[in-house]
């Protein structure tokens, strides 16, 4: 989808009928979740199953960065490096090095070549940042939302326990840009790009300590499994990791969840996954 539609439809940013960022951090997520099942058939050298997964996790990667969705690839190199400190010992050196270097070199290639828009996407993001700091200014993607950092940090004190709600945090907003003390760009913006920051405004620190439970129960649940035997069970419960922590990798720069296609991704995947870890399977229904 994401190879069609920019290179045949011709779109800057492959978007697949939805907003861009969301189209990329899913088929990001999706290309994250077919590495585990590399991994999972590697380890148990089934190699054919293995090479079709890597097909899955290429694909899935690529319409991430066909999509230019910047936010998706911050926590990139951490994730990765934890899915493969999970299967070091499974696998070996040898064919640990064998899946980082393919990986490493697609990247590598996606960044170099002008197709892909990888390149210019970053560049973008370095001039956003520098005009932001030389010349204040947030008209840009990631201007925008520096700005927006600095006006979520000066209304913490004002959220208390329960926040300011919707109306609320923008009449605080409108207020501050009339007092000067942030630019009247962003008053109008549906959010303030940080899931984190966005609940702990609007909904306050009930609202921040309820998402921070939304990731933190699950993954506690999902580490206590990845240590299993059995490669079925690792391999779920890998996967699980994996979502929680790219969700929050991708809630770091979007309010991921502001989007129906955002809360379904995460609650449907997480309770395929942890059936799927904790199945018990070897036991004999009565």
């Amino acid at each position: 989808m994401a190879l069609y539609q920019r290179y045949a439809s011709g779109l800057d940013r492959a978007e697949g009928f939805q907003h861009p960022i969301q189209f990329g951090d899913i088929g990001m997520l999706l290309g994250l979740l077919s590495l585990v099942a590399v991994l999972r058939f590697a380890s148990t050298r089934q190699s054919m199953l293995a090479a079709f997964s890597m097909l899955g996790a290429l694909a899935g990667i690529m319409a991430s960065l066909l999509s230019g969705s910047r936010g998706g690839w911050i926590g990139l190199p951490l994730i990765i490096m934890t899915l493969l400190g999970y299967y070091a010992n499974t696998l070996g050196r040898r064919r640990i090095l064998a899946i980082s270097g393919l990986l490493a070199l697609m990247l590598y290639i996606a960044f170099i070549s002008p197709q892909t828009g990888v390149k210019d996407r970053l560049n973008a993001a370095i001039n956003d940042i520098t005009h932001y700091q030389h010349e204040n200014g947030a008209n840009s993607s990631v201007g925008a939302r520096l700005e927006l950092y600095k006006a979520g940090a000066m209304l913490i004190d004002d959220a208390g326990m329960f926040g300011l709600g919707e109306q609320g945090a923008r009449d605080k907003l409108q207020a501050m840009a009339n007092d000067g003390l942030i630019r009247p760009a962003i008053v109008d913006m549906g959010h303030f790009h940080n899931e984190l920051l966005d609940h702990l405004i609007r909904n306050g620190f009930v609202g921040a300590i309820a998402l921070i439970m939304l990731y933190a129960v699950p993954l506690i649940g999902f580490i206590t499994h990845a240590g299993s035997h059995d490669p079925d069970i690792k391999a779920a419960a890998v996967a699980g990791i994996i979502t929680v922590t790219s969700v929050i990798d991708f809630g770091l720069s979007q309010k991921f969840f502001a989007h129906q296609i955002g809360l379904m991704t995460y609650g449907f995947t997480l309770v395929v996954l942890w059936a799927a870890t904790t199945h018990p399977r070897h036991r004999s229904i009565h």
